[in-house]
């Protein structure tokens, strides 16, 4: 096994497994596995159905070993082979956040004489996209991070926000209206739940005692989203909500990053990096462009990045090139000599041009 190091990463020269059997333990947000496809393209690429899916499983369990307790996969993949692997991978508890279409244009198939095709061309491939979350497991840390965040019933402050204003016979709608935002599904619904700033807690408060429903017999003198400790609320308030933004943050450093930013379509069309021209010696590498919205989406500044199956190794030469600041430290493993030398010389010219 030979290194080659870079400002930012490393280029392995050696055995996918034997590369992670030397990194350290939890130290790996996303790995990048863009690897067999069980399409006959070589050696490496002869397993088929079942058979792809035993070949992979001992780099499944090397991987659990060096993710992140929160962490991202992401698998590339024909309809078929991701199929099987997609199963697979549910069993071994990841959850899929989502499935990215490469379109790759009809410029792809055109290279085949349809007078002889006997199955339908195949003009796109697919990325499956998997997480682990550590506020998954049922441990106190993360039960408390999630009450905070408004996702089970033990957070009374949102149930009781939300009984009150239902039991007011008051609509979201007119929470809405009445603060002049959009907030009221984050205040009285479990899912992204916010707690009410103090200002619009009277604002609602307010108007549920204008326009609430006639009290009820159990409950004389007392408005609605008026708590029984109403002369401690604002001391109550704002220690509260001191707790809840601590919590919050404490939640979002814990949980595998997704950012998204401005609204993705699921299908992304781009041609393929070898259509017309060889120039990076691979016949199955994935536009850079692909690979960095992934790597932005799934990893923060700074984190690890894996790629076992390099190929022309498209994180390592993705990872070199982010502006300072945003760059995430790499790893990239690739078995053919072939591929390390051409990447090699990539991965010269973008340091080139950084210098």
């Amino acid at each position: 096994m030979i290194e080659h190091a870079y400002r930012q990463g490393k280029l392995i020269h050696g055995d996918a497994i034997e590369a992670c059997s030397g990194m350290p333990d939890r130290s790996v947000r996303l790995i990048y596995c863009d690897g067999p496809y069980g399409l006959g393209k070589g050696e490496w690429d002869q397993a088929i159905g079942p058979a792809l899916v035993d070949w992979y499983a001992p780099h499944f369990d090397a991987w659990d070993r060096v993710l992140m307790p929160s962490c991202s996969l992401v698998v590339w993949g024909m309809t078929r082979s991701w199929a099987y692997l997609h199963v697979e991978l549910e069993r071994r508890g990841w959850e899929q956040a989502g499935q990215v279409v490469w379109s790759k244009g009809t410029g792809w198939s055109m290279r085949s004489d349809p007078e002889v095709m006997r199955s339908w061309p195949q003009t796109h491939e697919i990325v499956g996209i998997y997480r682990r979350d550590e506020l998954q497991a049922p441990t106190c840390a993360g039960a408390s991070i999630q009450h905070a965040a408004g996702a089970d019933d033990r957070n009374w402050i949102r149930l009781w926000l939300r009984d009150e204003w239902k039991g007011a016979g008051l609509t979201l709608r007119q929470a809405n209206e009445a603060c002049g935002t959009q907030m009221a599904g984050h205040y009285f619904g479990a899912s992204q739940w916010a707690l009410p700033t103090w200002e619009h807690y009277q604002t609602l408060a307010a108007f549920a005692a204008e326009h609430g429903a006639p009290l009820p017999s159990s409950r004389p003198g007392r408005p609605w989203l008026v708590h029984p400790a109403a002369e401690h609320l604002r001391a109550t308030f704002e220690h509260l909500r001191a707790e809840f933004e601590h919590l919050r943050a404490e939640f979002e450093h814990l949980r595998s990053p997704f950012n998204i930013g401005t609204a993705m379509p699921s299908v992304w069309n781009e041609s393929p990096p070898t259509l017309g021209a060889a120039r990076h010696g691979h016949e199955c590498e994935k536009p850079a462009s692909i690979t960095r919205k992934l790597i932005e989406t799934l990893t923060l500044p700074g984190e690890m990045v894996f790629e076992p199956f390099g190929g022309s190794s498209p994180v390592g030469r993705v990872c070199e090139a982010m502006p300072q600041g945003q760059e995430r430290r790499w790893l990239s493993c690739e078995i053919d000599s072939k591929h390390i030398a051409a990447t090699r010389a990539m991965l010269a010219a973008t340091q080139g041009r950084l210098l």
